[in-house]
């Protein structure tokens, strides 16, 4: 969220006639957007994915994990070349 729509968060509390200090209200308004926060991702959660392409036509898909390790998953195989050795 924006710190423009948290202030008019903050603004519209101080309208409905809470009378605390703005920084006040700002924490209040904090903490409430805080509880509405998703957990953080653990372990094992995927939290990004890169699908690489190669020149020699393979593709290789790479998902981050929340804990920093990555998962390679070969998704296409370079061709194989007649003639090749």
């Amino acid at each position: 969220m924006l710190p423009s729509e948290k202030l008019r968060l903050c603004y519209a509390l101080r309208a409905a006639g809470d009378a605390r200090p703005l920084a006040d209200l700002a924490a209040q308004v904090e903490a409430d957007l805080s509880a509405l926060e998703p957990p953080a991702p653990t372990g094992k959660a995927v939290v990004g994915v890169q699908l690489v392409k190669r020149p020699d036509g393979s593709e290789t898909k790479i998902e981050v994990m929340a804990d920093g390790t990555e998962k390679e998953t070969v998704m296409k195989a370079a061709p194989v070349r007649e003639g090749a050795g």
